[in-house]
């Protein structure tokens, strides 16, 4: 059993600014500059949620810039997110990106999937689980790489707000949220339920 001295400790460190506000803010932004979305934001492990932050710890949000060529299916992610955060009907409950070889169908599915897990740590059934699949686990190389390109290399540092475990392949937020790299060469390990969104790469090569 911890003594007394050592859960002061740790609630000290708890309440210390710089381990109690994690800044997870971002800014979606087209090829020209313009800002299509603000997510995230400063999140006060204390009272596990986002929060207006303490004006010393204001800092600047990530920017993502997309392409031209993204910019459509951008503004629909911007306006499905919307319905989605404030829980209302939604007209897309499904998008299909198409394109040619390395026209960044990957990038923006793993886009869409992370970044609505970051913005939405909480759901009715409880933390948020947002799921990546792959055709097979060898092809989870892509999707890794994808998600350290698009998220700040300090956030994926031991000690950040998003840590990596190989055993089960999941991202976790420091605000509860999971993503999972799942494979469709185990179908019975896609047979769960509470997934609020799943992304699949190369879906034509999953049966």
């Amino acid at each position: 059993m911890p003594s007394t001295r050592m859960e002061i400790k740790h609630l000290y460190e708890r309440l210390t600014p710089k381990s109690r506000y994690q800044n997870l803010k971002v800014e979606l932004r087209s090829s020209s500059g313009e800002l299509l979305l603000e997510l995230g934001g400063i999140w006060d492990s204390l009272m596990q949620q986002f929060v207006p932050p303490p004006y010393e710890l204001d800092g600047a949000a990530h920017v993502l810039r997309i392409e031209e060529s993204q910019e459509i299916a951008a503004r629909n992610f911007v306006d499905w997110l919307d319905h989605f955060t404030k829980k209302e009907p939604r007209d897309i409950n499904l998008e299909m990106f198409a394109d040619n070889r390395r026209g960044g169908k990957t990038f923006f599915m793993v886009l869409w999937v992370l970044l609505t897990v970051l913005h939405v740590p909480k759901v009715s059934t409880g933390r948020m689980i947002g799921w990546l699949v792959v055709p097979n686990y060898p092809r989870q190389r892509e999707i890794r790489e994808t998600i350290a390109k698009i998220l700040p290399s300090h956030w994926l540092k031991p000690g950040g707000p998003v840590q990596f475990t190989k055993s089960d392949r999941c991202y976790r937020f420091c605000t509860g949220a999971e993503l999972y790299i799942k494979s469709a060469d185990d179908p019975d390990a896609l047979k769960e339920g509470g997934v609020p969104i799943i992304g699949i790469n190369e879906a034509q090569q999953v049966h």
